[in-house]
């Protein structure tokens, strides 16, 4: 995952395209600055993170296109990632992409994601929010786990 974001990093520069990273061994404080300046600079038209970097801690309401690169085995992980984008203050439209090369492994990812979020959406539905209580911590986890 964080070898992509090298190569992206690299693409980037070679380009002359303004970005930001953000990975999970930056300090705090970079962190944080990597965020300001995707808010602020209007030549920062890319945000690279690393999706577990990205998935907490971090509104990135400048932004109104999200991609999912490298798949992660946990849809809740992708939807948490992708949320950071969906915040209060947003003002555009937000698109996502996943992207998928075919005949690889991260093609059968794709498919075990798509089959968990299918029997999730199959057992819990908005009108349904009752039946999540009636689930076993065991079965819960079920779900999000392979």
């Amino acid at each position: 995952y964080l070898g992509m974001l090298d190569l992206m990093a690299q693409y980037l520069t070679q380009h002359n395209i303004g970005f930001a990273a953000l990975r999970g061994d930056m300090p705090v404080a970079t962190r944080q600055a990597m965020i300001d300046r995707f808010a602020t600079d209007p030549q920062c038209m890319v945000f690279t993170a690393s999706l577990l970097a990205g998935g907490t801690g971090v509104d990135l309401i400048a932004g109104n296109v999200v991609i999912h690169y490298d798949r992660w085995w946990n849809p809740a992980k992708e939807n948490q990632a992708t949320a950071r984008v969906h915040r209060m203050g947003q003002l555009d439209v937000v698109h996502l992409f996943r992207l998928c090369t075919q005949n690889t492994l991260e093609e059968k990812i794709d498919k075990i994601i798509a089959n968990k979020q299918q029997l999730s959406d199959s057992i819990i539905r908005e009108d349904e929010l009752g039946m999540i209580k009636q689930l076993s911590r065991e079965e819960l986890l079920g779900l999000f786990t392979l």
